[in-house]
């Protein structure tokens, strides 16, 4: 059994195994909208499609894997913000990749911790906003500490809006992303 393979410590950290099944970064909200706010289609000049995350001060804040990096995992300084994606019949120029956390793929003591990156916004925006099913709503940013048991609530361009239970406040996950590349990612939350 696979489960019994996975050591009970590693690199001096107790080792919890839950099963998910694959985690996978996917790029079904696919119309233009304007003016742009969380939860919508985004992608850049070198992906299919994705999530923005929220727009806070100027900023359309989503994934590293949505609008700094190719279909291949490889990250561009030169990214162009688009809105939908080109997946979803591609559309106007939103943003520019601002900046971008790098990701370290294909090795197991790397210290991933976040898939993120920012453009500059440059066209009307709803700050602190993401679609729901109901409209939208207001989002704070005072930080919150979550605990096992709580609902969370995501909205999302394939999803749309859901919602889950943390089953874990600290995990390490490995991520599968394009190109035979993944990463590994420690202090997730697991919902």
């Amino acid at each position: 059994d696979l489960v019994d393979a996975v050591p009970k410590r590693l690199l001096g950290k107790d080792v919890k195994v839950i099963v998910t099944g694959p985690i996978k970064a996917l790029g079904i909200r696919t119309e233009a909208v304007e003016p742009i706010l969380g939860g919508i289609s985004i992608s850049n000049q070198y992906i299919t499609a994705g999530t923005l995350g929220i727009v806070h001060k100027g900023l359309i804040l989503s994934n590293a894997h949505v609008i700094a990096m190719d279909e291949q995992g490889n990250f561009h300084e030169d990214s162009i913000i688009i809105q939908p994606g080109k997946y979803d019949g591609g559309g106007r120029e939103i943003g520019k990749l601002l900046y971008y956390v790098p990701i370290k793929f294909n090795d197991l003591a790397a210290n991933n911790i976040v898939d993120f990156a920012a453009g500059v916004a440059e066209v009307q925006y709803l700050e602190d906003e993401i679609l729901t099913d109901n409209g939208r709503v207001k989002v704070s940013f005072t930080p919150v500490d979550v605990k096992e048991g709580d609902v969370v609530l995501k909205s999302g361009r394939t999803t749309g809006v859901t919602s889950g239970i943390v089953v874990s406040e600290s995990a390490s996950v490995k991520v599968e992303y394009p190109g035979n590349k993944w990463a590994v990612f420690h202090d997730v939350i697991v919902v």
